[in-house]
Order: structure tokens, then sequence, then C-alpha cells
């Protein structure tokens, strides 16, 4: 994309941390409470684009976005499984369809 935040045209960066005026900007309620001042909430704002995302973990979000899955712990995953009623990790794909094992474990579907 870009190699600066505030040089992605269709960011709200250069209004947020920055503090150029844009009409089509409105703060977000979670912007206003980095900080009492306009500076403030600027240099806040900025601090959160200092550090750049491991690829590792870059990767392990891409992966989880594109197979639209949760990503998080064991518990995690758990206590979302628990609250949602359902899996939000797939299991394997594939498989010997002629195999015993995946007749008995897919058996009613």
């Amino acid at each position: 994309m870009v190699e600066k935040p505030e040089n992605y045209d269709w960011s709200s960066y250069r209004t947020n941390a920055l503090g150029y005026f844009d009409e089509l900007i409105t703060h977000h309620q979670c912007f206003m409470m980095l900080g009492k001042t306009n500076l403030e909430r600027q240099k806040n704002y900025k601090s959160l684009f200092e550090n750049t995302i491991p690829l590792k973990v870059l990767t392990e979000l891409r992966l989880s976005a594109h197979k639209s899955q949760a990503l998080g712990n064991k518990k995690f995953i758990v206590e979302l499984e628990n609250l949602l009623g359902r899996k939000v990790i797939s299991d394997s794909h594939g498989g010997d369809r002629k195999s015993s094992v995946y007749k008995q474990k897919n058996q009613g579907f």
C-alpha cells in the first residue's frame, strides 16, 4: 500500500494524527478518549502506529480472516465456542472418505 499512513489518500490518519481538517471526518468516541486536547489526542493516536506487526502475527491474522475463523489461545476459543454454541475453528478438511474412521465420524451428514 504505502510506506507511511499519511500517504494513503483514503485514510483518516492525516486528520487524527496530524490535525489536518477534513469535512468528511467525524471523530469517533474512541479517538476523543485518547486525550483532553487535540494535541494530546493526536500524539496518542500517532503512537498507535509506531510499531509494526510482526510477520508471524500478520500471517496468523490474514489466515484467520481468510478462513473466517476466530484467532486466539485455546481458552479463548473454547469460551467463544461455548458462548456461540458452535465451532469457531473448522476441523481439518478432506480425508479418506472410504475409510471406516471417516464414515463413522461423519454418519448422518
